[in-house]
């Protein structure tokens, strides 16, 4: 039973019945809203290079670790784009995630909550933080998830 609920849960937030979680999939559409109410799409992320979307928890040691490399390497970073992606229910705690991880200096990252589903199609329900690697035409080409850092994203910066 809870496999056909689930079967109908996903395909009910997924019409078009894409499996955005298998590599080359398209990336599915974005709306992401900053603390500070700031949306962005996948308009806002658009150009030639390779998009990274971090779907994170603000609480999670693992995730504020990998943000904490990442921002230390933000020069690699550069010529793409990073989205940090995290649920509406944990929306109370990106500011002190922000603080913490110093990753609000940076305007080139964005720290936001999906606001368009794209962590239920996307989301591998390993572990957190899960890292979606996406080629200049918006293909999914590699995920890490779990104890992700910086070294394993280092091949897709180049």
């Amino acid at each position: 039973m809870v496999l056909l609920m689930g079967s109908f849960l996903a395909s009910a937030q997924n019409p078009s019945g894409i499996d955005y979680k298998k590599e080359g999939s398209p990336m599915p559409p974005i709306k992401a809203v900053t603390a500070k109410l700031k949306v962005y799409t996948e308009r806002n992320f658009s150009d030639n290079n390779n998009f990274f979307v971090m779907l994170f928890n603000p609480t999670c040691s693992h995730c504020k670790e990998l943000t904490k490399e990442i921002v230390k390497n933000r020069a690699a970073f550069k010529k793409h784009k990073l989205l940090l992606l995290a649920t509406p229910p944990t929306q109370p705690y990106l500011i002190d995630f922000e603080k913490e991880t110093g990753i609000f200096k940076y305007p080139e990252f964005v720290v936001a909550i999906d606001s368009a589903n794209f962590i239920d199609r996307t989301y591998q329900y390993n572990a957190v933080p899960q890292v979606n690697v996406y080629d200049k035409n918006r293909k999914l080409i590699k995920f890490f998830s779990g104890d992700v850092h910086f070294k394993d994203l280092k091949a897709y910066l180049e």
